[in-house]
């Protein structure tokens, strides 16, 4: 009997096969071996729609559509209208998404959204295709004029701002900035793209001149307001209104002298290995930081307009990564400032976490967040152990008030008592270097829930916000007492994680302001407002009417 011979590469190829069946799962059959099949992948989805003009219903051609994912390790993809104002995202990852529509001309727009509001989610399923999305883009306005100098000479370089009034949780206001230009050689600035509305207009302000660790700056220009004033209380409005210009928005702003802050930063563990150093510095709030190219930890900052500022100094350990911080508060007046940041003067919060019932609780996922009462400062936080304990490190000297942070609204903070006080309305003082040990959050877990339906005109009122103001001012300030949500397509809306207590009910077009969160705002629109009893871990159901606040 004949034996067939084998070559060695079939024979490594079936030895292969044998120990390892998925090698060759992307071959149809070899000699009688079966090839495993793949794991089907998931089928894509479709995403299609149209933009149109707002004023008049016209299709836009050119307008670019982004379809942004919620979830990590997916880009955004954008294409743009065609001649009928269609657009498609062909092949679709199922998941969840967002889509933004824009425009030169027009303001750019968020699926679903109205004012402040977050937007609706685009939920695609495998092979499904969601269709007849529909944008509508107002034309944008404009604000455009001239900055001058106290000679009434042109003023070139300086920065322009078109700011609006934004309202935060916890009745904190700000104003934020829309739109910036640089004026030119003549003085002139044009701001396009603005949402139709009331604007502030500023030119120059602390900080804009800063150079650190560059060439001096030549001159600077305190903030002013429109039409010339210091201060916003004093400013002047400007309205602005869909498709049009408004011109002559004229400033007047006055230089002012600047000095420099210069010195060095110390770290008292410095050891071996390479490392890196930044420097920052804070102003009303906000922190500006910049790496500081001097292997010595050195630094200037030229420009530096007369008045407070928060330094900060951070030395960053190239081989692990750790980055370690220092502050220092300095006050510029009439010359140059020269100081020493300390690595480690950081304040430190310890403390744990009680379940007010007593009952066994898990802390995964639960943080220990110190929000700054100041807006726009840093907000630390740190995680809650399996037992109960925390660690907040690298705090910024200042006032915090001390809160739990969660993926889910399950828990909410009852007390919290640190130095020995109830500091829950009156928040946390944090100096310099200081460590505080014996900070204690009860947290309870007997949330409510509150759901309903929203009408205007006896109709079911899409995209409306629906938020639960408490009637105790004191809770008015505290960020987790106020809850909010969104109608969907049938006027329909939920909440859940509802803080026990009194609230008035408010059905509200969103607004780009978020004016709601006006501490004064439920007292102004009492009559309008419907009043709300959240019992402990109890459900509540809601029928509101679209009201009109002031």
């Amino acid at each position: 009997m004949n034996k067939r011979k084998i070559s060695p590469v079939l024979s490594f190829f079936f030895l292969v096969s044998a120990l390892f069946p998925f090698a060759n799962s992307a071959t149809a059959q070899v000699r009688g071996v079966p090839a495993q099949p793949e794991k089907p992948a998931a089928l894509s989805g479709k995403v299609s729609g149209t933009v149109w003009r707002a004023e008049d219903g016209v299709p836009l051609k050119k307008a670019t559509v982004t379809l942004m994912p919620e979830g990590r390790g997916m880009e955004a993809v954008a294409v743009r209208t065609d001649a009928n104002g269609k657009f498609e995202f062909p092949e679709v990852s199922p998941g969840r998404y967002q889509l933004r529509a824009q425009r030169s001309g027009f303001v750019a727009a968020i699926y679903g959204r109205r004012g402040s509001g977050p937007g609706l989610t685009i939920n695609v399923e495998p092979g499904q295709h969601v269709e007849k999305l529909e944008f509508r883009l107002e034309r944008a306005g404009i604000i455009s004029g001239t900055v001058m100098d106290e000679d009434n000479e042109p003023v070139e370089g300086v920065q322009v701002r078109a700011m609006r009034v934004r309202y935060s949780p916890g009745g904190r206001e700000r104003l934020t900035t829309a739109r910036s230009d640089s004026t030119d050689d003549l003085g002139n600035y044009r701001l396009p793209g603005l949402a139709p509305g009331t604007y502030y207009v500023q030119a120059g302000g602390r900080g804009e001149g800063v150079r650190i660790g560059g060439p001096p700056s030549t001159v600077s220009y305190a903030g002013s307001f429109y039409p010339g004033v210091a201060s916003r209380e004093e400013a002047h409005t400007v309205e602005v209104t869909s498709g049009n210009e408004t011109p002559h928005v004229d400033l007047a702003v006055k230089s002012t002298p600047t000095y420099s802050i210069s010195g060095v930063i110390v770290d008292a563990k410095s050891g071996g290995g390479v490392r890196r150093y930044d420097v920052g510095f804070g102003s009303g709030g906000a922190m500006a930081f910049t790496s500081v190219n001097r292997d010595d930890g050195t630094f200037i900052m030229r420009g530096m307009e007369p008045g407070e500022y928060n330094l900060i100094g951070r030395v960053f350990d190239l081989d692990t990564g750790a980055p370690r911080q220092g502050y220092r508060s300095v006050k510029v007046v009439d010359a140059d400032v020269r100081v020493v940041i300390e690595i480690g003067t950081a304040a430190t919060v310890r403390g744990e976490v009680q379940p007010a019932d007593d009952k066994p609780m898990k802390f995964s996922g639960l943080f220990v967040a110190l929000q700054p009462v100041e807006e726009g400062g840093m907000s630390p936080s740190g995680v809650i152990d399996e037992k109960g304990k925390f660690i907040v490190s690298n705090v910024p000297p200042g006032k915090y008030s001390v809160e739990l942070a969660s993926r889910e609204r399950d828990v909410y903070v009852k007390k919290v008592r640190c130095l020995g006080q109830d500091i829950m309305a009156g928040g946390l003082e944090l100096r310099t270097s200081q460590t505080v040990e014996d900070c204690t959050l009860t947290v309870a877990r007997d949330v409510g829930a509150v759901s309903g339906a929203v009408t205007h005109e006896d109709k079911p009122a899409e995209g409306m916000l629906v938020v639960l103001i408490p009637v105790e001012m004191e809770r008015r300030k505290l960020e987790r007492h106020l809850s909010t949500a969104q109608t969907d397509s049938n006027g329909m809306f939920e909440m859940r994680g509802v803080v026990p207590g009194d609230y008035w009910a408010f059905a509200l077009v969103p607004s780009d302001d978020a004016i709601y969160y006006d501490l004064e705002f439920a007292d102004r629109n009492r009559e309008r407002a419907t009043k709300l009893a959240v019992k402990p871990s109890e459900a509540h159901s809601l029928s509101l009417k679209v009201v009109k606040a002031r």
